[in-house]
């Protein structure tokens, strides 16, 4: 199992590491490769619920998730550098 993500999704990983590097540039790259990779290791059971679909919907899935877990590692490493914390950006009337 671990190679058969590993392979399929290398690139994926390294694209959207180099992404997010882009807009949150305090965050380093392989650090976001390294949040990516976790992703796969902490959500086998969708990756696995997953791999039963189509390709193509199974790929749409998955990137969806890793730029969502991106998005959050690097908000959340945004805020530290900052010195915010990540509730400052949400508020409720």
């Amino acid at each position: 199992m671990e190679s058969d993500y590993i392979t399929e999704y290398e690139t994926l990983v390294a694209s959207l590491s180099v992404e997010y590097h882009r807009k949150y540039p305090m965050v380093e790259s392989l650090d976001i490769q390294q949040t990516l990779w976790l992703w796969f290791i902490t959500h086998t059971s969708k990756y696995f619920e997953w791999s039963e679909l189509e390709q193509k919907d199974k790929d749409k899935l998955i990137a969806k998730s890793l730029r969502n877990a991106a998005l959050k590692f690097c908000e959340k490493e945004k805020a530290k550098s900052v010195g915010y914390e990540l509730l400052d950006l949400y508020y409720y009337d």
